[in-house]
C-alpha cells in the first residue's frame, strides 16, 4: 500500500515539473507581450475562474468581513486578518493572522490565531504556527461558500457536510520558484460531529434541511505535504494561468490519534482568455484514500 502511495506520489510531482518547465518556456516566451498587460490590467474587471478559499490570494485587503448562511452555523459573521496579504506584501516580516466569528445558530464561537515569519524575499522561506477552533467542512473545492450560503438562503438547499476541529499546526513553507512552493505541516485536531440548528430559509416552503452527517468523535494526528504551482496573473481572480496543486496526508500510523489514513490529492486548472470578459477554463482534480 505504501509502495504503490509513493510510486502515485512521485509520478504526480514528476507530473508537475514537466508541467512547469512547458509553463517556464510559454511564460518566458510572452513576458513582453502587450495581450499579457492589458490582461493583468482587466483582470479585475470579471474575468473570473474558480473560487476556492484555501487556493484564492487576495492581496488586495489585509483584512475583511466574513458572512456565511448553513444548516449547522446559521449565520455566521466574523472578521478575519488576512495571511496571503502579509505574505505578498512583506515576505520577510513576522506577523499575525486569523479570524474571529459568531455562528448564531450552535452560539458558537469561532476563531483562529497564527503566526508566521518569512526569511528573504526572492525564494522565501517562512515557519509558523496557529490554533484554532472552528466548524469546517471538506466539500468547498465542490461549491465555495458564497454559493452554498446562497442556495441554503434562498433555497434551503446546503451542500457542504461539517464537523467541528480544534487544535492547532505548525508548519515550514519555501518558495522554490517565483510560481512554486512546497509547505510541510504537522496538525493536530480535537474532531467532533455537529447537529443542524435552523431549517429555515427565505423560500423553501414545507421543506427541510437535510441532517448533518454524524462521525466519530476523536483526534486526528497528520503530517501533511503540499506542492502548489502557480502563475495565475491574477491569484484572486484567476484571469490567465496554471494552478497546479499535489497534496498528501498521512494520519496516524506513528503520529498515533483516533483516525488512520492516507489521502492524496492532485488538482490541475487552466484559466484561458479567449477576449474581454470571455474566459474557457477546466479542472481535473483526483484523489486517493
Amino acid at each position: 500500500m505504501r509502495s504503490s502511495i509513493f510510486k502515485q506520489v512521485l509520478f504526480l510531482i514528476v507530473l508537475a515539473v514537466v508541467i512547469v518547465l512547458l509553463m517556464g518556456i510559454v511564460v518566458k516566451k510572452n513576458a513582453n507581450s502587450q495581450t499579457v498587460l492589458n490582461l493583468k490590467k482587466f483582470s479585475r474587471a470579471g474575468i473570473t475562474g474558480w473560487y476556492e478559499d484555501e487556493d484564492s490570494w487576495d492581496t488586495y485587503d489585509p483584512t475583511s468581513w466574513n458572512f456565511r448562511y448553513n444548516r449547522v452555523e446559521g449565520l455566521y459573521g466574523g472578521y478575519s486578518i488576512k495571511r496571503d496579504y502579509w505574505i505578498k506584501k512583506h515576505p520577510d516580516r513576522a506577523f499575525i493572522y486569523g479570524f474571529t466569528g459568531y455562528a448564531s445558530g450552535p452560539k458558537e464561537v469561532e476563531y483562529q490565531l497564527g503566526l508566521e515569519k518569512g526569511f528573504s524575499k526572492r525564494f522565501r522561506f517562512g515557519i509558523g504556527g496557529e490554533y484554532h477552533r472552528m466548524v469546517d467542512t471538506p466539500d468547498r473545492w465542490i461549491m465555495p461558500d458564497l454559493e452554498n450560503s446562497l442556495a441554503a438562503f434562498l433555497l434551503k438547499e446546503d451542500f457542504h457536510d461539517y464537523y467541528l476541529r480544534e487544535g492547532g499546526s505548525v508548519y515550514i513553507t519555501q518558495n522554490i520558484t517565483y510560481s512554486a512552493n512546497f509547505t510541510l505541516t504537522y496538525q493536530y485536531d480535537n474532531l467532533d460531529s455537529l447537529k443542524k440548528s435552523v431549517d429555515w430559509s427565505l423560500f423553501g416552503g414545507d421543506k427541510h434541511f437535510r441532517d448533518n452527517p454524524l462521525m466519530s468523535a476523536g483526534e486526528l494526528n497528520a503530517l501533511k505535504a503540499k506542492l502548489v504551482i502557480d502563475t495565475r496573473t491574477d491569484k484572486d481572480l484567476s484571469s490567465q494561468g496554471w494552478y497546479i496543486k499535489i497534496e498528501g496526508t498521512k494520519a496516524g500510523g506513528n503520529s498515533g490519534g483516533d483516525y488512520n489514513f492516507d489521502h492524496l490529492v492532485f488538482d490541475l486548472r487552466r484559466y484561458q482568455p479567449l477576449g474581454y470578459n470571455e474566459s474557457l477554463n477546466f479542472r481535473i482534480r483526483v484523489g486517493t484514500a
